[in-house]
């Protein structure tokens, strides 16, 4: 019981580096270390809003999961021109060494639903993709009101975007009717307002 306990220790220690990973892409705009996101609050947010907009446990779980990967091997960006394939086999390697300690049953559930995520196999997998890309447009938001410029991130966000809801969403958020440090809280009321 004791060995059990200590591994799943071991695999906790790796993603608590997930508080401390800042979000790369954040610091190329010259977002400063101290109010830059860390992979965990993004891992937290998205979760959330997952929960706002669908009340499934099963999708917040794989917004937690979304980015474990980043603990071993760091927060990629697209500026770093690395392959999917490369991207993927890496951050596959890092989910299996992180749940390599985990109980079988919970190795098993806990990399099944990152792959799920990864490889986009599911509608599920497909609203959470499109979940974590709106909340760089919601953090973005949050650091446009503190004068930085990100507005790069929208374009990228709105291409990414099925979703009907989540477009409105999106285009109601563009629209800017609302005070911008209060964006984070407009959008939970949004997707409560338009739950699946």
């Amino acid at each position: 019981m004791q060995e059990s306990i200590d591994e799943r220790m071991n695999a906790m220690e790796i993603l608590y580096e997930l508080k401390t990973l800042k979000r790369q892409g954040w610091l190329d705009h010259g977002i400063p270390k101290d109010i830059c996101e860390s992979v965990a609050d993004h891992s937290l947010h998205c979760g959330q809003a997952a929960y706002f907009f669908t009340r499934d446990y099963r999708l917040v779980e794989m917004m937690m999961l979304h980015d474990c990967p980043e603990s071993i091997f760091g927060d990629t960006t697209p500026k770093e021109k690395m392959s999917k394939e490369m991207k993927f086999a890496r951050e596959f390697l890092s989910m299996k060494i992180i749940t390599g300690y985990l109980p079988e049953q919970m190795r098993s559930k806990t990399f099944g639903t990152w792959h799920e995520y990864a490889q986009k196999s599911s509608d599920h997998a497909i609203l959470a993709n499109q979940v974590d890309k709106m909340d760089a447009s919601v953090r973005a938001m949050s650091y446009e009101y503190l004068g930085y410029k990100v507005d790069d991130y929208y374009p990228w966000t709105r291409e990414a975007l099925v979703d009907a809801r989540l477009i409105k969403i999106f285009d109601t958020l563009m629209n800017r009717k609302h005070p911008l440090r209060f964006t984070r809280a407009y959008y939970y009321t949004l997707l409560g307002q338009n739950r699946i």
